[in-house]
């Protein structure tokens, strides 16, 4: 079965998902054609892809070792992530992707 998600403007720049994804937030992201910055490739080390969870972040899996490294010292709150390491491993997911 391919991804299950589906995605709909709620509010500008919210969007919500469906999981659970075989893929990370930003690669769903990407293949459903919504615009998110990903400069370093979805590879932890630029920061551009940062969304902010809205509602359902107990839904995401934890924070990677390259997620937590990146955050470390840049004052992000909790519910702040990089799509690049974020999967849905269940149930639904509302974020927004910063300006």
């Amino acid at each position: 079965m391919r991804n299950k998600a589906n995605s709909q403007s709620t509010l500008e720049n919210e969007l919500v998902l469906e999981g659970p994804l075989a893929d990370s937030i930003l690669d769903t992201l990407l293949q459903k054609e919504i615009p998110i910055d990903h400069s370093c490739g979805g590879n932890a080390a630029c920061g551009t892809c940062r969304i902010v969870i809205l509602s359902g972040g107990e839904n995401l899996n934890q924070r990677t070792t390259e997620e937590q490294d990146f955050i470390e010292g840049r004052g992000w709150r909790e519910e702040e992530r990089l799509a690049c390491q974020c999967l849905l491993n269940k149930g639904t997911l509302s974020l927004k992707i910063p300006q």
